[in-house]
């Protein structure tokens, strides 16, 4: 082979003051990426060993491109690098940085770089130059660096790892994608994870997920349009596109399920996902495991108190505690559980004091029926299909309306409703009336109770009838209630049961057992 033989010295136009400062990983990434960009990877050969490096492959550059200053990648909307300007912000850093010694072999030229001191204005700086050189041609480009620190050689090592493509060897198994497949998540086949914008990796995760995102996002493309440095994909950006890629991936427990071991300690990724997901990757978790919760008012201290309680009970059985922002995936927290058993007491409280009617109590309620029926038919049809409750207290019977789904045909009745005058038991039971199928200050409400109004004012005499029924009939239900205040009394369980029950009742006791029971509590 002939000795090289020199052509001319170019000046790059660069000193080593210009403010571009990569580390390893950005310096050998800018190598590469014109290769890749340029090349089918598996034709991408690189030899890294010692203190030396040889990348090698077929396709050829413009070696005035990786020389002059102001050089660009041209119309190629897909190459991931600025072509040239990379190129030469990479031979500075090397070499300014790193101390290698950089050239570069494309088909009958070689370029190697070096520092020369020159007087530029008022001071003298280490300008980069270029000597170019004639020599025997080869097939394709190599480039080669030596005299380079362990740093930069491993981070040659890691290779086309930088680049996206299908048998990335940093990939494991797929854990979720989007229809058109240009947002993939994969698991990592190391500890750590990666992510891939437009098919450069552009940022690291400290857990174990490959991040593929090749849908182009406007507000992304606006941060690093101007990224001369490789500096702009900041964790806030890193954020920024993370969010966009669990807003657009399907729901899929794989990659919460893959996270696992992040679950108690957390981690960015997590956070952002429960941050970005809102309610669509809720998952079942494990019953020993439980969120953080979110400070809870001051002002709410039964619930505090109670939260607390739980929070002893899952210290005590040896739960883990994680991250609040699990929560927004599912995972329970004490306020939830606490809030669960209030809701259960308050619904054994509410089954405890509220009931069906007896039977004096319904045929009070035909009194009242029976009245509006006199005046008023179509009021009567309208709640015909209605059922009764009847609550101990007026709280009692609130707690029961607030839990009545849309159009539940269920009247809920104060027990001393049955207690009041006729005229207020009457304003009552309309008043509760109003309350179901959502008719209360509706217009057809109304102008059917006006009428009816009407209608009593106007036959004052034909209410004296139904007020005498009641007056007698609220005299039965009293005595009826004194007598349940006998713990053992036959007759108070009996009341307590609407005449069906009863009727089912009797019919299932023997004839000689019911006149013993009858005949020992004196009712015989």
């Amino acid at each position: 082979m002939a000795d090289p033989v020199l052509l001319e010295v170019i000046d790059t136009r660069i000193t080593e003051s210009w403010g571009v400062h990569w580390n390893e990983m950005e310096v050998v990434r800018d190598f590469l990426q014109n290769f890749f960009d340029a090349n089918e990877v598996e034709d991408i050969k690189i030899d890294a060993s010692g203190t030396s490096v040889i990348v090698s492959a077929p396709a050829t550059f413009d070696y005035k491109e990786l020389v002059y200053f102001g050089s660009d990648k041209g119309l190629d909307d897909e190459a991931v690098g600025n072509y040239g300007e990379g190129f030469k912000a990479s031979v500075l850093n090397a070499m300014r940085n790193f101390n290698c010694h950089v050239e570069m072999h494309i088909k009958d030229r070689i370029l190697r770089f070096y520092f020369e001191e020159k007087r530029i204005g008022k001071t003298t700086k280490r300008a980069l130059m270029c000597s170019l050189f004639e020599a025997d041609a080869i097939t394709g480009s190599i480039l080669k660096l030596k005299n380079c620190p362990g740093t930069i050689v491993h981070q040659f090592k890691f290779g086309m790892n930088y680049f996206y493509y299908e048998n990335n060897p940093l990939f494991s198994e797929e854990l979720a994608s989007t229809y058109e497949r240009d947002i993939v998540i994969y698991g990592s086949t190391g500890t750590k994870g990666y992510v891939f914008y437009k098919k450069l990796l552009r940022a690291e995760l400290d857990e174990p997920i490959i991040v593929v995102c090749n849908r182009k996002y406007k507000s992304v493309d606006a941060k690093i349009a101007h990224d001369r440095d490789r500096k702009v994909f900041t964790d806030d950006v890193k954020k920024m596109l993370l969010k966009y890629v669990f807003n657009a991936v399907p729901r899929n427990t794989q990659i919460i399920n893959h996270l696992s071991t992040y679950w108690e300690r957390g981690s960015f990724l997590l956070a952002v996902i429960s941050d970005s997901a809102s309610c669509r990757y809720k998952i079942d978790f494990p019953k020993d495991y439980y969120a953080k919760d979110r400070k809870i008012p001051d002002t709410q201290y039964d619930l505090i108190r109670e939260v607390s309680k739980v929070e002893e009970e899952f210290q005590s059985s040896g739960y883990r505690r994680c991250p609040a922002y699990m929560s927004k995936l599912g995972m329970k927290t004490p306020s939830e559980i606490a809030q669960q058993r209030r809701e259960v007491a308050r619904e054994k409280i509410t089954s405890a004091y509220s009931r069906a009617m007896t039977t004096l109590e319904e045929d009070a309620l035909k009194i009242l029926i029976s009245c509006i029926r006199k005046f008023q038919r179509e009021l009567v049809a309208k709640y015909s299909g209605a059922k009764y409750t009847i609550g101990a207290s007026d709280e009692i019977i609130g707690e029961l309306r607030d839990k009545r789904t849309w159009q539940e045909k269920t009247v809920f009745l104060n027990k001393e409703v049955f207690l009041f005058s006729f005229g207020e038991g009457l304003a009552v039971l309309l008043h509760e009336w109003g309350h179901i199928y959502g008719y209360d200050g509706s217009r057809n409400f109304t102008d059917t109770l006006t009428e009816f109004i009407a209608q009593i004012v106007a036959n004052r005499t034909m209410f004296d009838k139904f007020e005498e029924e009641w007056i007698e009939q609220i005299d039965l239900i009293r005595a009826e209630r004194l007598e349940l205040n006998e713990e053992y009394s036959i007759y108070s369980k009996l009341a307590l049961l609407t005449s069906t029950q009863k009727t089912t009742l009797l019919k299932n006791i023997p004839e000689d057992e019911l006149y013993k029971l009858l005949k020992k509590n004196g009712l015989e």
